[in-house]
């Protein structure tokens, strides 16, 4: 789908060809509506962070009506755990909302890192340029939510905005296998 940027994002030199670059107050890109059906799901981008936020989590592909867990239906950005920043998967499949982030893997700032989440109807994993870096077992149909937004650098209410530049973003309705996310990462 075609993205629209909003508030003065701009254009920059990405990971690939072009990306977009957030300003983390009040940037973002708004897609068209997205559902994605069935228990199985990979969400894929290149983020490179010029900041983290303090509190609060980072969205970079978001499918939520706000920041809660509860009404998000997927994410995938970054969280602070254990005072480090770490990749997190917020998922709503089978009626209830999952949160994975990730157990290892540091992200970088000011360097290009390959994030990527996938959920196969029994697991959610979370990548690191490629690298599993978190699971978590959860089942079910991925909840549809038919007019729920989905942003790209923050979330729909308004927070959460991404501070750096995203590039390539992916959404597929089937969950890579770990050598697909690693080619991808390549």
């Amino acid at each position: 789908g075609t993205g629209t940027l909003q508030d003065d994002a701009t254009w920059t030199t990405g990971k690939s060809g072009a990306a977009v670059n957030m300003d983390g107050a009040g940037d973002y890109i708004s897609l068209p509506r997205i559902d994605v059906t069935g228990s199985a799901i990979t969400l894929s981008t290149w983020v490179k962070n010029s900041s983290f936020p303090t509190g609060v989590e980072q969205r970079f592909v978001s499918k939520a009506y706000d920041s809660s867990q509860d009404r998000t239906y997927w994410m995938l950005g970054q969280a602070t755990a254990g005072g480090q920043n770490r990749l997190q998967f917020r998922l709503k499949a089978g009626g209830s909302t999952a949160t994975l982030t990730a157990s290892t893997g540091t992200l970088p700032l000011n360097t290009w890192y390959h994030a990527a989440a996938t959920y196969d109807g029994s697991t959610m994993r979370l990548y690191l340029n490629g690298t599993e870096v978190g699971s978590v077992a959860e089942s079910g149909l991925i909840s549809r939510g038919r007019n729920v937004p989905v942003n790209l650098g923050r979330s729909p209410e308004g927070s959460n905005y991404l501070r750096g530049a995203i590039d390539d973003v992916r959404i597929y309705s089937s969950a890579l296998t770990a050598a697909e996310v690693a080619a991808l990462a390549g």
